[in-house]
């Protein structure tokens, strides 16, 4: 996993849950059909570990700012990117142009701004997020009154055999994520927060008539979410690209091919499905990175990185569409999955 080989794994051990909870798939009554855990990888002191965004934040964030000579400008936004410009060492390379005016000048520029990348979006505007099919409601309640198996350690996806499906995931010890989804044929404008009183209440609305198959436990579930953590957004990915050739497609910048890397979901967008997405940027960090430092160039260093991010995000993707359509199956086609469990995940 990314964490442990960045070396932060004690750490958020003490914050993340261990191998006792597991993936469950449960019915459309919440009634469990069945638990996945995962066996220990060689190496490994545990199979799996969930830790919660907040906390993965601070600590990647304290260990970047612990470094001599490194800073974090927050809330600064790259806008633009231009040929030209002198580095320290006398480079004619490119700069980049700030949010707040500044311009900085470089060799070597990561992308690493997420899904909705502005340099990849800058650079390469022809790459755009594809939407994979289901759009979700999601919020925040308590995990002791609605949890299925009322455990901060389990996590999985309930059912409906209707096409619709509630994913549950703990946030922490107290709270829990639900999330209803669905397949569209087209995705719907999204609902961002902080929602209006009558938005918030028309997506409740949509969420208990969408969910009504779950039953009481969901229609509690709904009673008690904390307004404020609604929100509706639409399940997205994007395939990975290889740093070779001209991957920079964006008029005269042609000459910024091999200067420019991308990293994680701005390279290879997953959508909540995967389950995999923060894993798969940290790796693409730390592979990155050793591949700078054991490779005779930057070139070399490119093609060693590609070799490993490319293939293992296409198979995090693969599976994430698979997912989709299991849980999102109707009638016999569900039958088929809970008779071969085997088949799932």
């Amino acid at each position: 996993m990314g964490i442990m080989a960045m070396g932060e794994h004690d750490e958020k051990s003490d914050n993340g849950e261990g191998e006792e909870g597991g993936f469950c798939v449960w019915d459309k009554n919440f009634g469990k059909v069945l638990k996945v855990t995962s066996k220990t990888p060689d190496g490994c002191p545990v199979a799996g570990l969930r830790i919660a965004r907040a906390d993965l934040r601070r600590t990647l964030v304290d260990a970047v700012e612990g470094l001599p000579g490194v800073s974090i400008r927050w809330g600064e936004g790259i806008t633009s990117v231009t040929l030209g410009g002198s580095t320290a060492k006398g480079e004619n390379d490119f700069q980049i142009t700030t949010s707040k005016g500044n311009v900085v000048p470089c060799t070597l520029l990561v992308a690493a701004d997420g899904s909705s990348s502005k340099l990849r979006e800058f650079l390469r505007p022809d790459d755009g997020l594809h939407f994979a099919g289901p759009t979700c409601i999601y919020g925040v309640t308590s995990i002791r009154k609605h949890h299925p198996s009322k455990r901060h350690d389990e996590f999985g996806a309930a059912i409906s055999g209707t096409g619709t499906a509630c994913f549950v995931a703990p946030v922490d010890r107290e709270k829990m994520m639900w999330s209803l989804s669905w397949i569209v044929p087209a995705p719907p404008t999204p609902k961002k927060r902080p929602l209006s009183e009558e938005d918030a209440d028309a997506l409740l609305k949509e969420a208990r008539e969408k969910g009504n198959v779950f039953g009481e436990n969901y229609r509690e579930m709904l009673q008690d979410t904390e307004v404020e953590s609604l929100t509706q957004f639409n399940a997205m990915d994007k395939q990975p690209f290889v740093h070779s050739g001209a991957y920079i497609t964006a008029p005269g910048l042609e000459n910024l091919n091999g200067r420019i890397i991308f990293l994680g979901d701005a390279n290879h967008a997953v959508s909540p499905f995967a389950g995999n997405g923060a894993n798969l940027a940290l790796k693409d960090g730390w592979d990155f990175a050793e591949s700078l430092a054991h490779s005779e160039s930057l070139e070399e260093a490119i093609g060693k990185y590609d070799v490993l991010a490319v293939g293992r995000a296409k198979q995090v993707i693969r599976i994430s569409h698979f997912s989709i359509m299991v849980m999102h199956s109707k009638g016999w086609m569900l039958w088929v999955w809970y008779v071969s469990p085997g088949n799932l995940w």
